[in-house]
């Protein structure tokens, strides 16, 4: 059950996720993933606990389209529009805009100009959007083997690229991959490159 002390807004949403998404235990970690990279890269980002939350709910919600998209094609599209077409109860019609946008943009095409619902949005709301989504894309990467084998341990920018350290297992060719694959969004987004850096996780962990 979802934790007492959560807010209505997120319980809801963990609910929700929780009755339909077919794998919760991946969008849990790529949820639990997207919140400590966003706290490891708050000076970098400056964004609010708002906007935390928001990320969080995306990243639990991100994969519901595959119900609609059984072959995964589309899912990220499918996933947004059942976001917004629910009625929420905690969350306002505003919010649940722009946390599909997050979750849409979680993997293929970046924002661009002909996505109308992105720019329908003020510009810094464009870039919130922008900022959150480059987060879940490597959250997600870092699960891509749904297995929940690693954590976030800090961000660090100590010159021209932002090396973001996780620990885990060995063998995270598949995390590996898919984090080359899907910075993209944080390179534009921070401004410079963006490399994983692996610690072997030990015995006692």
């Amino acid at each position: 059950m979802p934790d007492e002390k959560m807010n209505l807004k997120r319980r809801e949403a963990l609910e929700w996720m929780r009755q339909i998404e077919p794998e919760p235990s991946h969008v849990e970690q790529v949820a639990r993933l997207a919140c400590q990279l966003f706290d490891h890269l708050a000076e970098l980002h400056q964004l609010q606990e708002n906007h935390r939350e928001w990320l969080e709910i995306a990243g639990w919600l991100h994969d519901i389209g595959w119900i609609r998209r059984p072959n995964g094609k589309g899912h990220h599209k499918a996933s947004a529009a059942m976001i917004l077409e629910r009625k929420w109860i905690a969350m306002t019609r505003e919010e649940a805009l722009i946390v599909s946008q997050i979750a849409r943009y979680h993997r293929k095409a970046l924002p661009q100009e002909r996505h109308l619902t992105f720019w329908s949005f003020e510009p810094e709301i464009q870039q919130i959007v922008r900022s959150l989504a480059s987060i879940l894309r490597i959250a997600d990467a870092l699960d891509h083997a749904h297995l929940s084998r690693v954590k976030v341990t800090e961000c660090l920018l100590p010159g021209k690229e932002l090396i973001v350290r996780i620990k885990g297992p060995e063998d995270l060719k598949s995390e590996t991959k898919a984090f080359n694959k899907k910075k993209d969004l944080a390179e534009q987004v921070f401004g410079c490159p963006v490399r994983l850096a692996i610690d072997k996780q030990d015995g006692s962990d």
